[in-house]
């Protein structure tokens, strides 16, 4: 055991100085237990339970599960902590985040999985550029797709009526800028294939166009 018991003390209760290209702390453990166990157990505390500083050209933290578990589990079990679970900020060149399955064709799973079992929505793609001078160009979301399957596929499963029935459309687009609202462009390598297609199997009109101010005025078919 290793106890710091001053409350008003501020140095190391262990400190490891390590000068070599060895391991500076390895813990094996080949029980049942947890390898490492910490606990911040302070509630005025706003130090960090865990914190991990990289100055060189290496990974900050690898983690390496050759085991049937989890590789990493993030849990928040407090109700009333509004922060966010997992936070990744760079102010580099690179990305945020990377998710990749290896060249796996057993693994018919999704690379990110998001599920919102609260009141909100599942996930939010948010530009944020500066107020003037903008620079960001890019799409919001780029979906890119050079498999045999859709690009983009949107289903509202919810079949009940009622209260619990769900009226909204299954894909609202607004745009408060001067471009088009949508763009559908069927590239020149000698499909048959219609641009557009829509099936209505329901008791509406397949498609309802609102011109309002235009000099063609409103069409439906």
């Amino acid at each position: 055991d290793i106890l710091h018991g001053n409350p008003a003390g501020a140095g190391e209760a262990l400190k490891v100085t390590h000068a070599n290209d060895g391991t500076a702390v390895l813990i094996d453990n080949s029980g049942a237990g947890k390898g490492v166990s910490i606990f911040n157990g302070n509630p005025g505390g706003t130090g960090e339970a865990v914190e991990i500083t990289q100055a060189g050209s290496g990974t900050g933290l690898v983690v390496d599960n050759g085991g049937s578990g989890k590789a990493a589990h993030f849990f928040n079990g407090e109700p009333g902590n509004d922060e966010v679970v997992l936070l990744g900020t760079t102010m580099g060149t690179g990305s945020v985040a990377r998710f990749t399955i290896e060249d796996n064709n057993a693994n018919t799973d999704a690379v990110l999985l998001a599920n919102n079992n609260g009141a909100g929505p599942v996930a939010e793609f948010i530009t944020s550029d500066e107020a003037t001078g903008k620079v960001n160009v890019g799409p919001t979301v780029n979906v890119l797709s050079d498999g045999m399957g859709m690009g983009v596929k949107v289903e509202i499963a919810n079949e009940f009526f009622g209260t619990d029935g769900n009226t909204e459309a299954a894909l609202d687009v607004t745009h408060r800028g001067y471009g088009q609202v949508a763009h559908f462009e069927n590239i020149d390598n000698a499909t048959l294939a219609t641009t557009v297609e829509i099936i209505n199997r329901g008791a509406g009109k397949g498609l309802h166009i609102d011109s309002f101010g235009a000099v063609g005025g409103s069409e439906e078919s």
